[in-house]
């Protein structure tokens, strides 16, 4: 009898068992069945919380898409809803708890309740929600430095922010990068934009975030507080976990720190559709943002040394003076006797620029903590200064543009065709940048007439930074080349060269409109078959005029291109309109002439910037 009773207890628990199986199945087909006939592995949600565009995974990795290496939106879909209702194993993490974005996602679109699904205890995500305490969410944008190539276009990156129970706030950067190791711009550049670098997916405090910008990196942020739902916002954080120990590969063009976030804006609903583009960069992800409506609230936060600068240009020239003189003498106690001016904005400034600078001087170890606090000033009322529109990457041109133009080249006629996928030039409208600059990343141009169709020159990274020399921060300026370009020989005839050209040099700036500049260059090129070293002095002159124009007059001195006998005189005048911020027009003459031999150049062109 007992022997029958105990049998029984096991078929029973076996039917139980089978059971349980069968119920388990039929709800994940049930599940299955909805998703295929919703097609929600179509909706541009679950597309960018697997990353992928036309089908194809930007992330080729099996901890991060379960159907890898058969991967299809479809399999991704059916084997996540398969792997939600394994139950857990001892010691293995659990796709609800790797996966917290898409569980979330899916009960929304499906409406099905937790207890169908294994009772988890997620206690490392628990604890990262725990530990962020995300309340809030801001697109942040760190300014380019084009001297840089880690941060030539600009970065951008979340801020997430909460406050604690005893009321203090704690924010979070979550950031996407990878790490520069190398100083071979050629091969960077074959790994950036083909075979991909190592990307890293971190969270970190945000104030060391703001210290490496602002301190060590002297470049601006923008944090736009961004009006999205609260279930948009947990999508959000949730897909911040999903990313964290996920192999990654950076690439420029491909698949950078703005091409990943522009996935997430996917998850608000006031984005529905995908703006096509060829490159991402960071600037064009903070126009979109804006476009969609997305941005709440604007806060800049400048670097000292670009604020110092935009206060010494504000600034009455006497009374800087005296600031500056007190710190050269550093005679800090005349600081308590400062006679301000009384005007009130004048005064602000006044005390703004002697905080500033002061922070500046402690952060480059050239004043003491003792002195710091000497010169410590009241703080300025925050509303007198805004900031937040001025220099706003939003009001920048797009990185990208198509050029059609005619050429007359010395007696010949050519169409010229160019093409510039980021960013800018030195002709360009730059006015909402900290210096006139200038970086082109593959720019190609081609001419063709009906006898022949040849490539002018290719830029595969150059870049000119003219940045303004005054009292306090001094300025730098710089170019760098590497590039296809036109050379000319002794008789001041045109041939192609591979060429390489650095140097450095002073700019002023006179007004608000007015530049003029000086470089120092040197050169090593490869033409007609052989090496040669040169070097050229540069002079330059920029104003932006009335009705949105801007003249550019460049002149060069070349020593010793191809030929030891070779110098010649190179001037360059760019004429630009910029009719609106989709189209400009350049009107370029330019000469080069040695003894009685010149060569004269004409070109008119059209700009498209997309």
């Amino acid at each position: 009898m007992i022997y029958y009773f105990k049998r029984r207890k096991r078929f029973i628990f076996l039917l139980l068992f089978i059971s349980s199986l069968l119920h388990a199945n039929s709800f994940a087909e049930k599940l299955i069945a909805e998703v295929q006939n919703k097609r929600l592995y179509q909706t541009k949600i679950w597309q960018n919380l697997t990353h992928s565009n036309d089908g194809f995974p930007s992330i080729n990795d099996s901890s991060f898409l379960l159907s890898y290496p058969n991967f299809s939106l479809e399999k991704e879909l059916i084997a996540t809803i398969k792997a939600f209702r394994k139950p857990q194993k001892l010691n293995e993490k659990h796709a609800i708890c790797q996966y917290p974005a898409r569980f979330f996602w899916l009960q929304k679109e499906l409406d099905f309740e937790k207890k169908n699904f294994p009772i988890l205890k997620c206690e490392k995500f628990d604890e990262y929600l725990a530990e962020t305490n995300a309340d809030n969410i801001a697109l942040v944008f760190s300014s380019e430095n084009v001297t840089n190539p880690s941060s030539m276009m600009g970065h951008t990156f979340f801020k997430i922010s909460g406050k604690e129970p005893d009321g203090t706030n704690r924010e979070h950067a979550v950031s996407f990068f990878t790490v520069i190791d190398t100083v071979n711009i050629p091969w960077l550049i074959i790994k950036s934009t083909m075979l991909g670098m190592q990307g890293f997916f971190s969270l970190s405090p945000y104030v060391e975030q703001l210290h490496s910008n602002l301190i060590i990196e002297e470049r601006n942020i923008w944090a736009y507080d961004l009006d999205l739902s609260p279930d948009e916002k947990k999508l959000l954080y949730y897909h911040f976990w999903e990313l964290k120990d996920v192999n990654l590969k950076y690439l420029f063009t491909g698949f950078n720190c703005a091409t990943i976030i522009d996935d997430m804006l996917f998850f608000s609903s006031k984005k529905v559709t995908d703006t096509k583009r060829l490159w991402i960069t960071p600037k064009d992800l903070v126009k979109e943002t804006h476009k969609l409506g997305l941005i709440k609230s604007t806060k800049l936060i400048p670097s000292d040394k670009w604020y110092i600068k935009m206060l010494d240009e504000e600034l009455n020239y006497k009374k800087k003076n005296e600031i500056f003189e007190i710190f050269n003498d550093k005679k800090y106690e005349r600081f308590l006797s400062f006679n301000f001016s009384e005007d009130k904005k004048q005064n602000i400034l006044e005390k703004e620029l002697i905080t500033h600078y002061s922070h500046y001087l402690y952060d480059n170890k050239m004043i003491s903590q003792e002195n710091l606090k000497q010169i410590k000033q009241e703080n300025a009322d925050s509303d007198v200064i805004d900031l937040k529109n001025y220099k706003s990457p939003i009001k920048t041109y797009d990185d990208s543009k198509l050029t059609v133009g005619y050429l007359r080249d010395n007696q010949e006629n050519f169409l010229k065709f160019s093409f510039l996928p980021a960013s800018n030039t030195l002709y360009g409208d730059n006015r909402e940048y900290f210096s006139e600059t200038s970086m082109k990343i593959f720019e190609i141009n081609i001419l063709a007439n009906k006898d022949q169709v040849k490539l002018e020159s290719l830029d595969l990274y150059s870049m000119k930074s003219l940045i303004p020399r005054d009292v306090f921060t001094k300025g730098i300026s710089s170019q760098f080349e590497l590039n296809y370009e036109t050379h000319y020989d002794k008789n001041i005839d045109s041939y192609q060269a591979y060429n390489l050209s650095t140097g450095i040099g002073v700019t002023k700036k006179i007004g608000n409109d007015i530049f003029v500049y000086s470089l120092f260059n040197i050169g090593l090129a490869y033409g007609k078959s052989e090496f040669y070293s040169y070097l050229y002095p540069e002079l330059g002159f920029m104003i932006y005029e009335l009705l949105n124009m801007k003249t550019t007059i460049q002149y060069k001195y070349l020593f010793n291109q191809h030929n030891s006998k070779n110098t010649y005189h190179n001037l360059e005048l760019i004429h630009s309109i910029f009719i609106n911020k989709d189209i400009s027009m350049e009107i370029e003459i330019q000469n080069q002439w040695r003894d009685k031999l010149k060569n004269e150049r004409f070109n008119l062109s059209f700009n498209y910037y997309f």
